[in-house]
């Protein structure tokens, strides 16, 4: 399988000669009486603290099986450092590395679901419930929906199906852009269809779920990283041809066609069609306007 083409950012990283720096947040803080878990367990997600939530979980691509996050070279790209997945990695702890679930251990010591070191999705020991796979496309969410069902239901030793709070965060889309210019056919609209397919089944079968969407990316920032290095120019061509396509899918119909992808999301999560008691959709829009990579950290 082609490694995903978003996550050859950091190749063009290192061709600047560095590599990004893990970011922690050592002096991070927050009122413990405004975080503190309820005093019982809430029935209704509007009622939910960030202490009430118990497991994470992830749906995604290469980003959240977080490909290459702990490289020093770039054959370790290849690498799914899921311990390190901003989505649903928890190594280490808050102070050294910034995740979702380093957040929330610091309120509920004692959540699970998060991935740690290195491995693929079918380990259990390794991803708990990080079930990114590397390469997917929003066609793929259903099926992981439904390992994701399937795990949840299989480990009652670590996980309360019915009483226990989950967050579930989905990250997806960059594989389905880099193919968007060569099958016009296939629409931002037929993708969120499938994350909505995918969120649907979560529905159906899992109790007290918050889904956490985080909206598309603009992919012409890879265009701004490969500017001037012929190596990660020519490495684009095959893994993402959308791309290295300036000609015909320049930047204003690329950026055009991510935010129609980042807005269907939001759409879908503002229209109240998974709202009820113990169930709720929000959307992460961070991504969707942002068009300058982060070529350097301090």
């Amino acid at each position: 399988m082609l490694l995903p083409a978003v996550v050859l950012l950091t190749l063009s990283f290192w061709q600047c000669n560095a590599v990004l720096p893990d970011i922690g947040a050592p002096n991070y803080t927050c009122d413990s009486y405004l975080m503190r878990p309820s005093k019982t367990i809430p029935t209704n997600v509007n009622s939910v603290r960030p202490a009430d939530i118990k497991l994470v979980m992830a749906l995604g691509d290469s980003l959240t099986a977080a490909n290459g996050a702990g490289a020093e070279d770039a054959v370790a790209v290849i690498l799914q450092y899921r311990g390190l997945a901003f989505q649903a990695g928890g190594d280490g702890t808050l102070d050294n590395h910034i995740t979702i679930p380093n957040i929330l251990k610091k309120y509920n010591p004692n959540i699970f679901g998060y991935s740690v070191g290195i491995g693929s999705p079918n380990v259990w020991e390794i991803s708990h419930l990080n079930v990114a796979v590397p390469g997917a496309i929003a066609a793929d969410l259903p099926g992981q929906a439904r390992t994701l069902v399937s795990l949840l239901h299989n480990h009652p030793e670590a996980v309360n199906f019915s009483e226990d709070w989950k967050l579930l965060n989905i990250f997806i889309g960059g594989n389905d852009m880099c193919s968007f210019c060569k099958d016009r056919t296939l629409q931002p609209s037929e993708c969120v269809q499938h994350i909505q397919d995918a969120i649907q089944i979560i529905y159906d079968n899992v109790p007290r779920v918050i889904v956490s969407v985080t909206a598309m990316l603009q992919l012409e920032i890879l265009r701004q990283s490969d500017k001037g290095r012929p190596w990660c120019q020519d490495l684009h061509k095959t893994e993402c041809p959308c791309e290295s396509d300036a000609k015909d899918f320049n930047n204003t119909y690329l950026a055009n066609a991510c935010i129609d992808y980042a807005n269907r999301e939001m759409d879908l999560a503002a229209s109240g069609k998974f709202d009820k008691s113990d169930f709720t959709v929000v959307t992460q829009p961070f991504f969707r306007d942002l068009n300058t990579p982060p070529m350097k950290v301090k």
